[in-house]
């Protein structure tokens, strides 16, 4: 992997450190996180969210009673690692200390501590090829413990808002006879929320600040994209 690899300090973050191969770059925080908080084209705009109020966190009692005192959970924007099915406190580990990175043949890799109160080791993993326009983020976890445990990996992103992410419907080239579309409300969700669009060939979600209520679903999407369109991004 031939990219520029440098530590920097970004926004309010502290320490991050950037892979660019030319034509993107990615910032990583390595003082708490890991999180990506920066992907776009060299000198163009984010296309991820900064979290730089730290409006969006948990830091119910039970944190603390799990993890120690004053133990609070930052999402800091951009994209993250947790783990699923969502549960407190597990999936809100206050991943707030530094991250250990390391560079290799083809990738870099960001581990934090291990979750000694979940038996966990998440890492997250930046591979860029030169001259290219995207890149791959693997997702991986150690299981700590001698016990084995059901964990799922959840990649979560938080983009740049006044945009709009569009699904793709299954096909409906296969058998009208068998449903092929299926999909998944959390609780809080209002099947009637206005942002939602369902037409034939694509669902589009479009991302309104002046909302406050929580939207969440999951689709059986056997194209396995979606895009989020954002001016001149589509990510």
């Amino acid at each position: 992997m031939a990219c520029e690899i440098k530590e920097l300090e970004f926004e309010n973050y502290g320490n991050c450190l950037s892979v660019s191969n030319g034509m993107i770059e990615a910032v990583v925080t390595i003082d708490v996180g890991p999180r990506i908080i920066y992907f776009g084209f060299i000198g163009g705009e984010n296309v991820l969210y900064n979290d730089l109020n730290r409006e969006y966190r948990c830091a119910e009692p039970i944190l603390q009673e799990h993890y120690g005192e004053n133990a609070q959970y930052f999402a800091y924007g951009g994209h993250r690692l947790w783990t699923s099915p969502e549960r407190i406190p597990e999936s809100y580990y206050p991943d707030n200390k530094p991250v250990i990175y390391a560079i290799l043949p083809e990738s870099v890799s960001f581990t934090q501590p291990p979750q000694k109160e979940n038996g966990l080791a998440l890492t997250m993993e930046i591979m860029m090829s030169d001259n290219a326009k995207d890149m791959m983020v693997v997702h991986s976890a150690q299981n700590l413990v001698k016990d084995s445990m059901l964990e799922g990996l959840s990649g979560c992103t938080m983009l740049r808002p006044g945009g709009t992410l569009v699904i793709p419907q299954n096909s409906t080239e296969e058998s009208p006879y068998i449903p092929n579309r299926s999909y998944a409300f959390w609780p809080y969700t209002r099947v009637s929320d206005s942002r939602i669009d369902f037409r034939e060939k694509y669902i589009t979600v479009r991302q309104n600040p002046t909302f406050s209520n929580p939207f969440r679903m999951g689709t059986n999407n056997y194209s396995n994209w979606a895009a989020y369109l954002n001016q001149d991004s589509f990510l």
